[in-house]
């Protein structure tokens, strides 16, 4: 810490070496939190040189030992290109997995991949369903977004229910009226 404090940068260098020794040494002893923090720093370039393909293979040990919150960002890096070819079918299996671990991004991100139509195919049931989850979850700013989805799938019903209840609550919170 002294070492740091005074810009030491040698001595600041020697000891992001042995915390990175230890990291892989953890790694090796089949450590999934230290494989996801490993895959962190190679991911987003700090106190080491930026490798996705090292990146990816942490973060895939630290899915492997139930680090489940790490799917999102192996999401990410399908869907950026990052390390490999861009993915989008990779990207959403991945997105899946972290959205059903109550991710709300990852299921933000599925519904746009089912609502454009350019990443995945176009499905608004799919679409719909991501959208349900992330208001009951209290995301309650996507009951517009969803109302408009029951309309370009024909579904008026749902919509004008929706939207109906949606304009009865007194306190604009719509929780749980996304599934009826």
């Amino acid at each position: 810490d002294l070492a740091l404090q005074k810009k030491d940068t040698a001595a600041a260098q020697d000891l992001r070496a042995k915390v990175l020794l230890h990291y892989e040494t953890s790694v090796a002893l089949h450590c999934p939190l230290a494989a996801k923090k490993l895959g962190k720093l190679y991911s987003e370039g700090k106190h080491v040189t930026q490798d996705y393909h090292r990146a990816y293979e942490y973060l895939e040990q630290a899915v492997e030992g139930g680090q489940k919150d790490v799917h999102f960002l192996l999401g990410q890096m399908h869907e950026q290109g990052q390390g490999m070819p861009v993915t989008y079918a990779e990207a959403a299996y991945h997105y899946r997995l972290a959205a059903l671990e109550g991710n709300k991004e990852a299921a933000l991100r599925l519904a746009d991949f089912y609502i454009d139509g350019k990443k995945l195919p176009r499905d608004l049931d799919r679409a719909i369903y991501w959208l349900i989850q992330l208001i009951q979850r209290g995301e309650v700013q996507w009951v517009s977004r969803l109302g408009d989805l029951y309309i370009q799938n024909e579904n008026y019903e749902l919509a004008l229910s929706l939207f109906a209840k949606q304009a009865e609550s007194s306190q604009r919170d719509p929780r749980g009226t996304a599934n009826q």
